[in-house]
């Protein structure tokens, strides 16, 4: 029988393979994407190399529009100075912030991994040094929770964005991993274990996985 938090998994992506490991097994189209074994959390990692489009599926069921959600992953930077802007996830326009949403290193000037999304637009900051997310893997989980976002670095909640509205449909065709789906500001990293939920799995401070995700 199937457990209704296999369901709620949408995305599972464990680094040994590039492979979608949730219920849905969702295809995956690999550009400039590959399976680390030097670099990882637990066993191996998804290596975005920093050229163009990386890795992509189609963008359904990804719109959460006012719904709960989680996205959470384990990620090492490849450098310490992986510049502004360079997308992690894309779910969205890059210029008018009509729709969507994306994942990102933060503006110049600001070391953080934010989530930003329509129609500010508007963002939430997990603050880090990029010279300790370069040196070290850190998990990151950014949520939504009724109107509330949160987000935790290493299971510690560092921020909370309240009165969140809708969250226009982003009208891409990919959620696209390491670039905007077109392939332009990519980032080169290291990632592990990402997970998207159409759940809410934390409010509050956790402990953070200590092996892969068995779902």
């Amino acid at each position: 029988m199937t457990s209704n938090k296999d369901i709620k998994t949408l995305l599972l992506l464990h680094g040994e393979t590039l492979a979608d490991s949730s219920l849905y097994n969702r295809a995956m189209s690999i550009v400039n994407a590959t399976v680390n074994s030097s670099q990882y959390k637990f066993t191996k990692s998804i290596y975005l190399n920093g050229s163009g489009i990386q890795l992509q599926t189609t963008s359904q069921p990804f719109n959460f529009s006012n719904k709960d959600f989680t996205i959470d992953f384990w990620l090492k930077l490849y450098s310490s100075s992986p510049g502004a802007n360079a997308i992690l996830i894309n779910m969205g326009t890059m210029n008018t912030w009509a729709y969507g949403y994306q994942i990102t290193t933060d503006d110049s000037g600001k070391e953080s991994i934010m989530f930003v999304f329509a129609t500010a637009p508007s963002a939430i900051r997990i603050p880090i040094s990029y010279y300790n997310a370069y040196s070290a893997w850190h998990h990151y989980a950014f949520v939504r929770k009724n109107t509330t976002m949160y987000a935790f670095l290493d299971g510690v909640l560092k921020n909370t964005l309240t009165s969140v509205g809708t969250i226009p449909d982003a009208t891409v065709s990919h959620f696209s991993i390491g670039s905007h789906e077109a392939g332009t500001s990519p980032l080169k990293c290291y990632l592990d274990e990402l997970r998207v939920s159409n759940v809410a799995q934390w409010t509050n401070n956790f402990d953070v996985p200590t092996k892969p995700y068995n779902i």
